[in-house]
């Protein structure tokens, strides 16, 4: 599969890093998900790792931190044409059984995580630190002993 690279310099925790934005040309059965649990890992390993396909209910979370109730899902799924495997009611009915549940929900769109994975990152660190306004720190500490 051929590759294309745009080069984009961003700050990353007062650091300036030079960040490839890797695009593949041809990603019929790419996971969106998978992409931007990789640029976690790549961009930020300090963070603790989301469980990949978290079970709640009847339903697949994309990544999940439960101990903290934050779910991650990435609109598109696979990289195809209408979105892949997502979209219509069952996402509906996820989103409302993980808030009726008190989980907090943060959603990208495929495009947001191959064009800007730093800024969803960001994203998920404020979700990670917040609780109604009050900091998560001993939980995040706590999945960080467990090496999540």
């Amino acid at each position: 599969m051929p590759l294309r690279f745009s080069k984009d310099v961003r700050a990353l925790n007062g650091d300036i890093l030079d960040v490839l934005t890797v695009r593949q040309a041809s990603a019929k059965h790419e996971d969106v998900a998978d992409v931007l649990l990789a640029e976690m890992r790549r961009l930020a390993p300090d963070m603790p790792q989301p469980i990949r396909d978290c079970r709640f209910l009847t339903f697949k979370i994309d990544l999940a931190y439960p101990a903290l109730l934050l779910a991650i899902e990435v609109d598109g799924g696979q990289a195809m044409a209408r979105g892949g495997r997502h979209g219509g009611n069952r996402d509906y009915q996820k989103t409302r059984e993980l808030t009726l549940a008190g989980w907090r929900l943060l959603r990208f769109t495929s495009n947001e995580v191959r064009t800007d994975p730093l800024r969803c990152i960001e994203d998920i660190r404020r979700g990670l630190a917040m609780d109604d306004g009050r900091l998560r720190r001993d939980a995040v500490a706590a999945m960080e002993a467990m090496g999540r």
